[in-house]
């Protein structure tokens, strides 16, 4: 059986937490990318809308759409804001052998 160093598994544990990390963050700016873009085509498409409706067929629904245009450009502005925080996978580990639990 190869023997391993405290050190040595010390780093290969910083190491594979940095990666865990690192993916965390990854997938975080990737859907805040996401909702940032959809966000702005969605107030494009809105903005097309106002401007080929006729404003008498368009009447009932224009303070409806501008409210949707507010929360669409919070949506595109502050993205971070609605990207449900990750968890931190990373679980504290301990050298030491764990109790056994009852079944």
């Amino acid at each position: 059986m190869n023997k391993i160093k405290l050190s040595e598994l010390k780093k290969i544990i910083a190491e594979e937490i940095s990666l865990l990390s690192e993916k965390t963050n990854r997938e975080q700016r990737e859907q805040i990318d996401k909702i940032s873009n959809q966000a702005s085509k969605l107030l494009n498409a809105i903005e097309d809308f106002k401007e080929s409706v006729d404003p008498i067929a368009s009447g009932e629904i224009m303070p409806h759409l501008d409210k949707v245009e507010e929360i669409l450009d919070d949506m595109h502005r502050n993205a971070r804001g609605y990207v449900e925080k990750m968890q931190s996978r990373v679980k504290k580990v301990s050298l030491k052998p764990a109790k056994e639990q009852p079944l």
